[in-house]
């Protein structure tokens, strides 16, 4: 996991993928401490250093339940049975796999695992929404009772494989961009996926070719029988950029062990096909790309199916640049009630900017029918800088203030920027707007506490031009040490100590090391100051002197330290 963020954020500093980010899914049962899904030699939570570590990983990514734990099949599973089923036990329910799925992810849903060997709590994932699934083996969807029992549990999106041919509510799209309505359960909505030839079984490039070869010679499929690991990567990336150049919403397929660090440099196979799929991209088109949640690109599909149910048509009259107009209709006859007619190269307020030129996006009705004049468009400016002052700020103390800048003034409806950051030390708000006719606006960026000095890249999107700018979080530092009274009688009073930082201390608290210059005052070895809290007390215990003396205490974290004197009298 360590090396698959270092991989993505690296990939995010290329402005041109700054939005960028996998979607993983997950089995919440593996998070339990149990040895029989851990496979680790000892029993509990603390063993497991994925799990106890989770919240340095869980913010570099979008999550999607995957079930609880992953059953071979959903087919003939049922809702939860408080009276018992003794012919299928209640914990084999669509309510275990979906709900307490839920309920490890972020604390809503319920845990309903009987199993006392699990611990089951929340890992609370930030980026994660439970209307998604990805159904085991992509099963449940031909079953004639799971899919309505999930749209039970607040499942909305789901995803099928498009090599799945033959069988309803499978396979490819219908049409381009867009998915399948569930026959048993219309309010599910699944989104195909593309199968690849990076395998679910394959960790490095020698297991790959491997399958590989096992696959395509049984039957001999020339050319790709003789293919070696160099020509299948090349195969496969290629394939991603002929998807990602046509405007091909279904995602790509991929599984746990492709994720493997395979030679301790960093590469998995996952790493190295986009890698490959990037470089070839961007040696073709120069526009930033998005990742998709399964939720934006069901809803994008259903949005496509609607506006080609509508079979709506447009004509354009008048010269151009003279009172020019377009004219959209919506027959009466339209299978929909309503669509969004997406108008590429028409301006209008709010209208999407990317790649150079506007799209507008006209909400109609069944037999409805508008028109629009066709004004001149006005130029449209990138997003050509971003920069933040101070650039190195105190995380949970201090804020930076970013400047973006467009290319040129923005347009009449102004210019929403999309912002996001690649750390969760530094928080930004999703988008600003450059208001009309200006070239700039600013933003806050928010800090969090951190245990450790840490750089948080910036980005700033607009047109599909995404300028960067790094920030600095660093820890905090002592600021100062109180001692109350400083002055008592050795082995009779004693004194309280206040140490206070510059800044909130982080998760876990910030441990901070005390000393003394004479035995006539004594400190505990370190104090902690709990985490979100600036300043903690100490005792200053002290002992019977024979001459009055003085004594220095001092305080140390994060490479410094204050002191403060106390007397201690005869």
């Amino acid at each position: 996991m360590t090396s698959l963020v270092a991989w993505q954020n690296k990939i995010q500093s290329d402005p041109l993928l700054a939005n960028f980010k996998l979607t993983l899914a997950f089995n919440g049962v593996g998070t339990t401490g149990n040895t029989e899904w851990t496979g680790l030699p000892s029993p509990g939570v603390a063993n497991d250093d994925l799990t106890m570590n989770v919240q340095n990983y869980q913010p570099y990514f979008h999550w999607i339940s995957h079930t609880y734990d992953h059953p071979n099949s959903l087919n003939g599973l049922h809702k939860s049975d408080p009276y018992g089923d003794p012919s299928t036990p209640q914990m084999d329910s669509i309510d275990l796999e979906i709900l307490t799925n839920q309920y490890v992810a972020n604390g809503t849903g319920q845990n309903l695992d009987p199993d006392t060997s699990d611990t089951v709590r929340t890992i609370h994932l930030t980026d994660f929404n439970p209307v998604n699934l990805v159904t085991p083996g992509v099963t449940g969807l031909n079953d004639t009772s799971v899919p309505s029992y999930l749209v039970q549990d607040g499942v909305g999106y789901v995803v099928t494989d498009t090599s799945v041919l033959g069988q309803p509510n499978n396979g490819p799209n219908p049409s381009p961009n867009v998915g399948i309505v569930n026959s048993y359960a219309p309010s599910l909505y699944e989104v195909p996926r593309r199968p690849n030839d990076v395998f679910f079984n394959a960790a490095n490039w020698s297991d790959d070719q491997a399958e590989f070869y096992c696959i395509y010679n049984n039957p001999v499929q020339p050319p790709y029988n003789t293919f070696s690991a160099p020509q299948i990567l090349d195969f496969v990336s290629s394939d991603f950029v002929a998807h990602m150049l046509m405007g091909d919403m279904d995602p790509e397929m991929f599984h746990q062990p492709n994720l493997h660090n395979y030679d301790g440099q960093g590469h998995s196979l996952l790493s190295d096909t986009y890698d490959q799929t990037f470089s070839k991209y961007e040696r073709f088109y120069k526009r930033g790309v998005v990742s998709l949640t399964l939720d934006q690109l069901g809803q994008g599909m259903q949005n496509r199916n609607a506006y080609n149910l509508s079979t709506a048509t447009a004509s354009v009259t008048g010269a151009s640049g003279s009172n020019q107009t377009i004219s959209i209709s919506v027959p009466a006859t339209a299978a929909v009630a309503t669509a969004i007619i997406p108008v590429t190269g028409l301006y209008s307020a709010g209208a999407e900017a990317y790649g150079g030129q506007y799209i507008s996006h006209i909400q109609m009705n069944r037999g409805q029918t508008i028109t629009l004049p066709v004004s001149s468009v006005p130029l449209l400016p990138s997003a050509s800088s971003l920069a933040l002052n101070p650039t190195s700020v105190t995380g949970g103390s201090q804020t930076s203030t970013a400047t973006v800048t467009l290319s040129g003034p923005a347009p009449t409806a102004g210019a929403e920027v999309t912002l996001s950051s690649n750390n969760a030390a530094a928080g930004v708000p999703a988008s600003v707007t450059v208001p009309a006719g200006r070239t700039s606006t600013t933003f806050t960026v928010n800090t969090n506490p951190v245990a450790a000095s840490t750089v948080a890249t910036i980005f700033a999107s607009y047109d599909g031009v995404s300028p960067s700018a790094s920030l600095t979080v660093t820890p905090p530092i002592v600021s100062s040490l109180t001692l109350n009274p400083s002055s008592v009688v050795g082995g009779v009073q004693t004194s309280t100590g206040t140490v206070t930082l510059t800044g909130p201390a982080p998760a876990g608290g910030a441990q901070v090391v005390l000393s003394s210059s004479s035995a006539a005052a004594s400190v505990p070895a370190s104090v902690t100051i709990p985490a979100g809290s600036t300043s903690a007390t100490f005792t200053v215990s002290t002992s019977v002197v024979l001459v009055s003396t003085s004594a220095t205490i001092s305080a140390s974290y994060n490479n410094t330290s204050q002191s403060a004197s106390l007397s201690v009298l005869l």
